[in-house]
């Protein structure tokens, strides 16, 4: 009761002409206004009206959390606060100064940033102050001055020269609004993907690993690349949810930055790799020559996947090797890894896979249209039922093909046109644009790992009875009615399922 009547009698001391004042100047609501009053009177222990520094330093922890690192920058934020430098903060300029950090356009975000940096208060911001607020707020692990220096170079301006605000928010302008694009994108699409990707493979791994399944050649691909897509997903994506709100550890930790490098390089290349295997597996069953059906078997397949991992992994070891930490940056300094990284990824992703994917996926559809035609001549009134069942399994291939394709398609080109414009004197508009479009086309390579459950689910009669099968694995669905079959009858159905399990996927 006795604090409620202090708090009221603290708000009326606000009058309605200064409340009409502070709401024309703010997004702020009279009560938010209000409430920020009752806060500010309760540090204003003298009363004066005013808050000095180590006032304000006290409501700034409790706002920011102790052991937060905005914490370290208090003293710029005091600096913007206080408008008429005298020491102290009144209440008008406590509000307008929230009210401008709380605006969430672009502009007003980049004028209160404009702010905290010129600590000079000349109206110019210079390499020195950049590198100063850097050392204050980023991690000990960066270089203040590195990131200062990329700030400049980001600019095209030389580090005696200073930036004025309207340089400085233009040239941010864009930064911001990309940026904050990519995170949105990183925040619902990718997260989406992950959720997605995590438990389809999962699923998949599940599925593809059950008897029925486990017995078909092209199946054995799918099951060693639902490994490779959970891999590819855990190690490229978690780092990246990591940066939204921290320091990305590749930054500083050579470790990290090799393994994570490594890791995220050849699992997806290992799960292309099956994929063409798979196209191949498909076309080998299809074709008329029995050598060639040999290859087709799960003997064939299971060998294969061994050699494949070894294969992948002694490619891709110049990213063990070679990749190191410059200005903050992991990635491929030495010429000659990058260049030898650039053909061979180029080659692999862009070309050799894709044509062996289109060539294998012809010759399917070709060796399927001439057994329509062997059994129309043999027994035509089997023709619907066959044309059905080659359709789904051509669908079912057609289908992974397609979102890999969408998953690669803007990959490539990336790469080509960073590796031509590299040595390309750029503007802060194209390095900005080219940085988005960057990130975009690596988030892209997860599209494939996210969505082939629903692929599978989609195309593939077979997998979708197994999937509905799985029902039985949980404990509260296991009681239920019998249902009775006759012996002949389930027997046949048994005779038939091993004569046809590596065709009718």
């Amino acid at each position: 009761m006795g604090d409620d009547a202090s708090k009221k009698q603290k708000s009326a001391a606000l009058r309605d002409a200064e409340i009409a004042v502070l709401k024309a100047n703010s997004n702020l609501s009279e009560k938010e206004i209000q409430e920020l009053y009752d806060e500010f009177k309760e540090l204003d222990a003298s009363g004066t009206g005013r808050m000095n520094k180590e006032q304000f330093m006290k409501f700034y922890t409790q706002i920011a959390g102790s052991d937060n690192e905005l914490v370290l920058v208090a003293d710029n934020v005091f600096a913007v606060f206080d408008t008429n430098p005298d020491g102290t903060i009144d209440f008008s300029e406590f509000v307008l100064a929230e009210a401008i950090g709380n605006k969430k356009d672009p502009d007003s975000a980049l004028e209160l940033s404009f702010a905290l940096l010129d600590t000079s208060g000349d109206a110019l911001v210079s390499y020195d102050e950049i590198a100063d607020f850097m050392e204050k707020e980023e991690a000990a692990a960066i270089d203040p001055k590195e990131i200062a220096t990329g700030i400049y170079a980001m600019f095209g301006v030389d580090k005696a020269q200073k930036l004025n605000k309207q340089q400085f928010i233009a040239g941010m302008s864009l930064v911001v609004t990309l940026t904050n694009i990519y995170y949105e994108i990183i925040r619902y699409g990718m997260t989406f993907i992950f959720t997605c990707g995590v438990i389809g493979s999962i699923l998949n791994i599940i599925l593809f690993s059950r008897r029925k399944l486990r017995q078909i050649s092209c199946c054995t691909y799918f099951l060693a690349a639902s490994f490779n897509s959970l891999i590819s997903l855990l190690f490229g994506l978690i780092p990246t949810f990591y940066l939204l709100n921290n320091v990305y550890p590749g930054s500083y930790s050579l470790i990290f930055c090799k393994v994570q490098g490594y890791i995220t390089h050849t699992s997806p290349q290992m799960m292309r790799v099956y994929l063409v295997l798979a196209c191949f597996d498909r076309y080998a069953l299809s074709s008329s020559n029995a050598n060639i059906r040999k290859f087709s078997r799960v003997i064939v397949a299971r060998r294969s996947i061994p050699i494949v991992i070894i294969s992948c992994y002694l490619i891709a070891i110049h990213l063990i090797i070679y990749l190191d930490i410059v200005n903050n940056a992991c990635g491929l300094f030495n010429s000659s890894a990058l260049i030898y990284d650039i053909i061979y990824t180029i080659a692999t992703i862009s070309f050799i896979m894709p044509l062996l994917m289109f060539i294998f996926s012809i010759l399917t559809f070709y060796n399927l249209k001439q057994r329509q035609k062997q059994r129309q001549q043999i027994n035509p009134g089997s023709i619907n039922r066959d044309i059905i069942r080659d359709k789904k399994v051509f669908f079912t291939l057609l289908l992974q093909l397609l979102i890999y394709f969408i998953s690669t398609g803007l990959y490539a080109p990336n790469i080509v046109y960073i590796t031509i414009t590299q040595h390309v004197q750029k503007t802060i508009d194209e390095q900005i644009i080219g940085s988005f479009i960057n990130g975009v086309a690596v988030g892209f390579i997860y599209i494939y790992p996210g969505f082939s459950f629903m692929a599978f689910t989609l195309s593939s009669n077979t997998f979708r009875k197994e999937l509905i099968g799985l029902r039985s694995l949980f404990p509260f669905y296991c009681v239920r009615r019998p249902i009775l079959v006759p012996f002949a009858t389930n027997t046949r159905r048994i005779h038939a399922h091993d004569s046809t399990n590596n065709q009718t996927f």
